[in-house]
Protein backbone atom coordinates (compact mmCIF):
# COMPACT_ATOMS: atom_id res chain seq x y z
CA UNK A 1 0.00 0.00 0.00
CA UNK A 2 0.97 3.38 -0.84
CA UNK A 3 1.08 6.01 1.64
CA UNK A 4 1.58 9.77 1.94
CA UNK A 5 5.07 9.93 4.30
CA UNK A 6 3.31 13.11 5.89
CA UNK A 7 0.07 11.70 6.71
CA UNK A 8 -0.58 9.14 10.08
CA UNK A 9 -0.29 5.41 9.01
CA UNK A 10 -3.50 5.08 11.53
CA UNK A 11 -5.64 6.35 8.86
CA UNK A 12 -5.09 3.48 6.77
CA UNK A 13 -5.86 1.12 9.61
CA UNK A 14 -9.76 0.06 10.03
CA UNK A 15 -10.74 0.70 13.69
CA UNK A 16 -13.50 -1.43 14.60
CA UNK A 17 -15.70 0.50 17.63
CA UNK A 18 -17.80 -2.75 17.55
CA UNK A 19 -14.94 -5.39 18.56
CA UNK A 20 -13.56 -3.29 21.01
CA UNK A 21 -16.69 -2.48 23.00
CA UNK A 22 -16.90 -6.69 22.38
CA UNK A 23 -14.16 -7.01 24.30
CA UNK A 24 -15.29 -5.28 27.55
CA UNK A 25 -18.18 -8.58 28.05
CA UNK A 26 -15.62 -11.18 26.95
CA UNK A 27 -14.29 -12.95 30.34
CA UNK A 28 -10.76 -12.35 29.94
CA UNK A 29 -9.02 -15.50 28.55
CA UNK A 30 -6.99 -17.70 31.13
CA UNK A 31 -3.18 -17.78 30.49
CA UNK A 32 -1.76 -20.69 29.86
CA UNK A 33 2.04 -21.47 30.36
CA UNK A 34 2.49 -24.41 28.28
CA UNK A 35 2.65 -24.85 24.49
CA UNK A 36 0.00 -26.60 22.20
CA UNK A 37 -3.28 -26.70 21.05
CA UNK A 38 -6.29 -25.81 23.09
CA UNK A 39 -10.02 -25.72 22.80
CA UNK A 40 -12.29 -23.37 24.99
CA UNK A 41 -15.70 -21.59 25.47
CA UNK A 42 -16.01 -18.02 25.57
CA UNK A 43 -17.88 -16.18 28.46
CA UNK A 44 -18.98 -13.56 29.11
CA UNK A 45 -17.56 -11.05 31.95
CA UNK A 46 -18.18 -12.11 35.60
CA UNK A 47 -18.62 -8.41 36.35
CA UNK A 48 -21.57 -7.83 34.03
CA UNK A 49 -24.93 -6.87 35.40
CA UNK A 50 -28.00 -9.44 33.65
CA UNK A 51 -28.23 -6.32 31.03
CA UNK A 52 -24.63 -6.74 30.29
CA UNK A 53 -24.73 -10.46 30.06
CA UNK A 54 -27.94 -9.93 27.94
CA UNK A 55 -25.84 -7.59 25.88
CA UNK A 56 -23.01 -10.33 25.31
CA UNK A 57 -25.34 -12.80 23.95
CA UNK A 58 -27.06 -10.32 21.67
CA UNK A 59 -23.71 -9.25 19.70
CA UNK A 60 -22.27 -13.32 19.75
CA UNK A 61 -25.03 -13.78 17.68
CA UNK A 62 -25.69 -10.47 15.36
CA UNK A 63 -21.87 -9.90 14.93
CA UNK A 64 -20.11 -12.94 14.79
CA UNK A 65 -17.28 -11.59 12.52
CA UNK A 66 -16.37 -8.60 15.56
CA UNK A 67 -16.79 -11.34 17.84
CA UNK A 68 -14.06 -13.14 16.63
CA UNK A 69 -12.35 -9.80 16.01
CA UNK A 70 -12.42 -9.02 19.47
CA UNK A 71 -11.60 -12.54 20.57
CA UNK A 72 -8.10 -12.21 18.46
CA UNK A 73 -7.51 -8.94 20.07
CA UNK A 74 -7.23 -10.21 23.32
CA UNK A 75 -4.76 -12.59 22.61
CA UNK A 76 -0.85 -12.70 23.70
CA UNK A 77 1.51 -12.42 21.01
CA UNK A 78 3.10 -15.79 21.43
CA UNK A 79 -0.80 -17.12 21.01
CA UNK A 80 -2.27 -18.04 17.42
CA UNK A 81 -6.03 -17.53 16.96
CA UNK A 82 -6.51 -21.29 14.98
CA UNK A 83 -10.17 -21.30 14.54
CA UNK A 84 -13.71 -19.78 16.44
CA UNK A 85 -16.80 -21.77 15.76
CA UNK A 86 -19.59 -19.43 16.56
CA UNK A 87 -22.53 -22.02 17.16
CA UNK A 88 -20.55 -24.35 19.45
CA UNK A 89 -18.76 -20.96 20.79
CA UNK A 90 -15.71 -22.52 20.81
CA UNK A 91 -12.31 -20.94 20.64
CA UNK A 92 -9.18 -23.44 19.11
CA UNK A 93 -6.03 -21.97 19.95
CA UNK A 94 -2.42 -22.63 19.44
CA UNK A 95 0.48 -21.58 22.17
CA UNK A 96 3.93 -21.27 20.59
Amino acid sequence: MMYNSNISLFIYMKYNVLADYIQSLIKPLPNRYSRGLYTMRILPDPTLDDDGVKRYWRVHKKFPNDFASAISRMLPKDVDFISYDHLANKLTLFKK
